[in-house]
């Protein structure tokens, strides 16, 4: 790989200053091509060294924006990887606030609303072309159409470490979740837990012997008994979660039980939520040498990115609501 290989700036984040697309002319096709290479790099490389950085990277960048989608993600963590908290340039302007002199603009892909046919999403205009089988405006009337996403356009954002300070920094939201205890964590992700009908059972170490924790199915309601040990340190939280995660991924399929590549999936995603309440850096990121891989196709591992985005964002969401209702004894 080449110095000017993005993929080498992402898991070789020395240079804070690099912006992938700012010296692009037609920026859609180069985003879509800077996508298209980090999939086909991690399809290929897995599981090197270099491929276990970018998956740092990504998931950490991941639980930083938890809201954002995988390709975006994926375009912040090509540009400015160390990002906490971005704007589009206009929001930044309108709250009085300029961009850094150098400061290269963040490209990523804004959707753009517009009035949308509520059986396929297509635009009245394209709704109307002769290839368009959709056949509800005999029906319906374009002009009753609810707003929808009919598309996307590139937009340039900005973090706020790339603009002039910020007198007023209320508009940078903190997380209910940020820097939140061991303890405190355990026990909202036991409320999540037994939301769906699970069962968080504390133990010993040496009943597990010597692992994260265990799954195994209740002979009595059939239903996941979560086991972990517990002595409010944020790893064994963190495994509440992993093992929350697997006991979804068990009864999700035919059979009960889940496979490696579902434990992949969670240890991925722990290691996002981990990032997103700041404990990125624990055992929960995959070791050199053993390095899991999530794809050996594009397919499968955008399948795989858009698993780590869409339930890293539905778990943190989950945990942030019942952090919120029990905010005044675990959150301060």
């Amino acid at each position: 790989m080449t110095a000017d290989d993005p993929i080498s700036v992402l898991t070789n984040q020395s240079d804070a200053s690099f912006s992938l697309f700012d010296n692009f002319s037609t920026r859609k096709g180069e985003m879509s091509e800077a996508i298209s290479e980090v999939i086909s790099y991690l399809a290929e490389s897995a599981p090197d060294w270099q491929y276990h950085k970018a998956m740092e990277t990504i998931t950490a960048v991941q639980g930083q924006f938890s809201n954002l989608s995988w390709k975006n993600v994926l375009l912040v963590a090509l540009q400015c990887p160390q990002a906490t908290h971005i704007k589009h340039q206009d929001a930044w302007e309108r709250d009085g606030v300029v961009g850094q002199p150098g400061a290269s603009a963040i490209w990523i892909w804004e959707p753009v609303y517009g009035t949308a046919c509520p059986k396929c999403g297509n635009t009245p205009d394209y709704h109307s072309k002769p290839h368009v089988s959709c056949t509800y405006h005999r029906t319906g009337t374009p002009r009753h159409w609810p707003t929808d996403v009919v598309g996307t356009t590139p937009a340039p954002y900005y973090d706020i470490s790339q603009v002039l300070s910020v007198d007023d920094d209320s508009s940078v939201s903190s997380s209910p979740l940020q820097n939140i205890g061991g303890n405190a964590l355990e026990t909202i992700s036991e409320l999540a837990i037994a939301d769906d009908g699970y069962q968080l059972n504390r133990v010993d170490e040496w009943e597990l012997d010597g692992s994260q924790g265990r799954l195994r199915q209740s002979p009595m309601t059939l239903k996941p008994i979560i086991d972990v040990t517990s002595s409010g340190q944020p790893q064994e939280a963190l495994s509440a979660v992993k093992y929350h995660l697997l006991a979804e991924f068990s009864t999700s399929g035919a059979d009960y039980g889940y496979t490696e590549r579902d434990e992949i999936l969670a240890t991925w995603i722990v290691y996002c939520i981990g990032s997103h309440i700041g404990y990125h850096d624990s055992h929960f990121a995959p070791k050199i040498g053993a390095v899991p891989t999530i794809g050996n196709s594009p397919e499968t591992v955008k399948e795989a990115l858009q698993t780590i985005s869409t339930t890293a964002e539905s778990h943190i969401n989950r945990l942030k609501q019942h952090a919120r209702r029990r905010r005044r004894e675990f959150c301060g």
